[in-house]
């Protein structure tokens, strides 16, 4: 058994750390959505996992996160040691030690690939740890490490709708893959999707419960017509994402705007 399957184990029997997660009533509401979604890839629950992901980063339970810990973490998915962890490399590593699904694994290698060059490295590593000194005093305590990791996890989600979006995985989304999208939405294909249609097969996805769904159609219903239409609701969504107008989404267009969404909907319904 690995090290981190060790502290993994011993998480699981002690229950959560010292450290408690603080939310504010708009994170709470985030929380209960985002834990709903990831539990269906995560082998554990969010919070707890946040409490194993802390005791591994600070394992004297010192408080300060210290860079060296996190290079040691993220480096131990090396698995050939040429210094540079790939996508293959950390999923197999995360599911050997935490379990889940590959998608989920995969979403939090993108998530932690800062420069985005598809692999992981020490330059990753350095970049990760200013990420969570969000005072910039240039050390991460507790809580810049929880808030931060929080953060985090709770777009895991988001980025494994886009990767099942993604079909032919050229790592972007276009308005013809969001068509593919919107037709599992269109039970009876007459070109549209109605509530009942959007309720049923947004919650048989496990992406939420039935009050966010219906909190979610009313924001995509664009002209309050009680129907959702690809040529008004649906492409006005997918062009309220399209940040640099080049009529495809990149990954972090797309996450970047649910989690707007979802921030959106725990205030009451909203408009795009």
């Amino acid at each position: 058994m690995s090290q981190l399957s060790s502290l993994f184990l011993d998480q699981l029997s002690r229950g959560c750390c010292g450290h408690q997660l603080i939310f504010g009533t708009t994170m709470n509401f985030l929380v209960s959505v985002f834990c709903a979604l990831i539990s269906v890839t995560f082998a554990v629950p969010n919070e707890k996992m946040l409490n194993i992901l802390y005791a591994i980063m600070d394992p004297d339970d010192t408080g300060l996160i210290k860079e060296s810990n996190l290079k040691k973490f993220y480096l131990s998915f090396d698995g050939d040691g040429d210094g540079i962890v790939t996508s293959s490399e950390f999923v197999s590593g995360w599911q050997s030690d935490f379990g889940g699904k590959s998608q989920t694994a995969t979403a939090l290698f993108d998530l932690s690939d800062v420069n985005q060059d598809g692999r992981f490295t020490e330059d990753d590593v350095t970049l990760m740890y200013k990420s969570f000194d969000r005072d910039g005093n240039g050390q991460v305590i507790d809580r810049e490490f929880l808030q931060t990791m929080r953060q985090v996890l709770s777009e895991i989600p988001f980025v494994v709708m886009f990767l099942n979006g993604d079909h032919n995985k050229d790592n972007y989304i276009s308005i013809q893959e969001l068509d593919v999208i919107f037709e599992q939405f269109d039970f009876n294909s007459d070109g549209t999707i109605d509530a009942s249609e959007f309720i049923v097969g947004w919650t048989r996805k496990g992406y939420s419960d039935v009050a966010t769904a219906k909190r979610l159609y009313a924001m995509f219903d664009i002209n309050n017509d009680d129907i959702l239409e690809k040529t008004t609701d649906v492409y006005a969504v997918f062009k309220s994402m399209d940040r640099d107008g080049n009529n495809q989404l990149d990954e972090r267009e797309f996450v970047d705007k649910w989690v707007q969404i979802f921030k959106e909907i725990s205030k009451g319904p909203r408009r795009f």
